[in-house]
């Protein structure tokens, strides 16, 4: 015991505003912790803007303007997926766990689960994909439901600080799901979207994010606790759909610098040649403010859009991962790079579009 209290010391001037102890420790330990700290005048430290992060049981992410971008793996999501759904019915996991490892395979930093099978009830099937999950990768998960059953039983569950994926403007999302981020400890990602409409000018837009930020606020959680979506609408809704979510993405990092999070695939729904739209919107958003684009980072275009993105605004240094990556490639033999004869031929999985 008479050891634990000077250990202490150094945790204290390097920051630490809460110590005790753990499993071993007896009442004659806290009590050196305690003559110890009480003893001692910490050297001055500065101030530490909090971060927004997330983490599962072994590893700590940070999210934002100031660090790489990161990519949410969107394939845990049974919606289009009408195998996977149906193992979902059975009660199979296998497909889930291998989507997760493939996923953090090719890159994913974070995994989105989502449990909504039509017909069944997410609670026990979110309960089962956290537990599975925690324990087969340290990706930490995004929390991807508008069930706050299935959501408070992925909370409770999770062993690390998850993300929420979401909450919008409607009274019933905030009142729901804003107590439960702030009970858990969760960040929460916020939709600018209210009573099933989304506004088509990004200066509306973000009045809408304000208004919701301002009541995540009045529920005690914090700028760190939050993060931004523009939401995306397809082409096909209007010529100027892309450059409103863009200049939502560019007002969002001057008005709140949150970190801010996308859904790729929308933009080209109705629209041919979807992959290459796509990863060009992709590079256009993260030059934008787009921290953490949410996309499959199996499919070949979106992947090497995303990585010759983060190499061209600086966060590759050496342009390590870039060459690592695509350095030792045959130009004319990589996917998409040969002019199509006839129909467009696709190698990845025709439900998932991006």
């Amino acid at each position: 015991a008479e050891e634990m209290g000077p250990l202490m010391l150094p945790i204290v001037d390097a920051g630490a505003s809460y110590v005790g102890g753990c499993c071993g420790t007896t009442p004659a330990h806290i009590q050196s912790i305690s003559d110890a700290v009480k003893a001692h005048t910490p050297k001055e430290r500065a101030h530490i803007e909090p971060k927004t992060i997330i983490t599962s049981r072994t590893r700590l992410l940070e999210l934002g303007h100031n660090t790489k971008p990161l990519i949410i793996g969107e394939r845990i999501n049974p919606t289009g997926r009408k195998v996977l759904a149906q193992e979902l019915r059975d009660g199979s996991f296998i497909r889930v766990k291998r989507d997760a490892l493939d996923q953090v395979e090719a890159g994913a930093d974070i995994l989105d689960v989502n449990m909504g099978v039509a017909g069944m009830d997410q609670t026990p099937l979110m309960e089962r994909a956290i537990f599975e999950l925690s324990m087969l990768v340290e990706t930490p998960l995004s929390i991807d439901t508008l069930d706050p059953a299935a959501m408070e039983v992925a909370l409770k569950n999770y062993p690390g600080r998850a993300l929420i994926n979401s909450v919008n403007g409607e009274e019933e999302s905030i009142t729901h799901v804003m107590p439960l981020a702030k009970r858990y400890g969760a960040a929460l990602l916020c939709l600018p979207i209210s009573s099933g409409d989304l506004p088509e000018k990004a200066e509306d837009r973000v009045a809408l994010a304000e208004s919701i930020v301002n009541r995540a606020y009045g529920y005690g959680l914090q700028p760190h606790d939050l993060l931004l979506d523009p939401l995306v609408l397809t082409l096909a809704s209007g010529e100027d759909s892309a450059r409103q979510t863009l200049r939502t993405l560019q007002l969002y990092k001057e008005k709140f610098g949150f970190p801010t999070v996308m859904g790729l695939s929308n933009i080209s729904f109705g629209m041919p040649q979807r992959p290459y739209l796509n990863g060009q919107f992709l590079t256009m958003a993260l030059a934008c403010g787009l921290t953490t684009p949410i996309m499959n980072p199996l499919n070949y275009p979106a992947k090497k859009a995303f990585v010759s993105s983060t190499t061209l605004l600086g966060w590759d240094p050496g342009s390590a991962q870039f060459i690592k990556e695509y350095g030792y490639e045959d130009e004319s033999s990589a996917p998409g790079n040969s002019a199509p004869k006839g129909p467009e031929k696709k190698s990845f999985d025709s439900n998932d579009p991006l």
